[in-house]
């Protein structure tokens, strides 16, 4: 008889995003091991491969994560109450500056937009 696999915690994945992000922001995706990752989350290895099936998947679903927060900033600027030309601007600035800023601002940060 197989094994019942336990409901997927979203504290537990959210645990596992945030070791993944401080882990890689610090040494980047290349020197940074699924293994770093589950001992920092707190859960073991085998753990962290329910939630994602890999290095490459976690780092998508931090990417994922980056863009919708980004993109909630986007859309208020947007329904802001202000000439067009304004928002478009402001909206392009806001885009370009994350990117800049996450590049910059981490030893590891262009390897986010790799």
């Amino acid at each position: 008889m197989a094994a019942r696999r336990p409901a997927p915690d979203p504290a537990k994945r959210e645990a596992i995003l945030r070791a993944a992000y401080a882990r890689i922001r610090q040494y980047g995706y290349a020197k940074t091991t699924m293994e770093e990752i589950a001992a920092d989350a707190g859960i073991g290895k085998g753990t962290a491969y329910l939630y994602f099936k890999g290095k490459a998947d976690l780092m998508l679903a931090l990417t994922e994560e980056n863009n919708r927060q980004i993109l909630a900033r986007l859309e208020a600027i947007a329904a802001e109450d202000r000439p067009p030309l304004e928002r478009l601007r402001d909206v392009l600035v806001h885009r370009v500056a994350a990117i800049a800023e996450a590049v910059q601002r981490y030893p590891h940060g262009d390897e986010f937009f790799r």
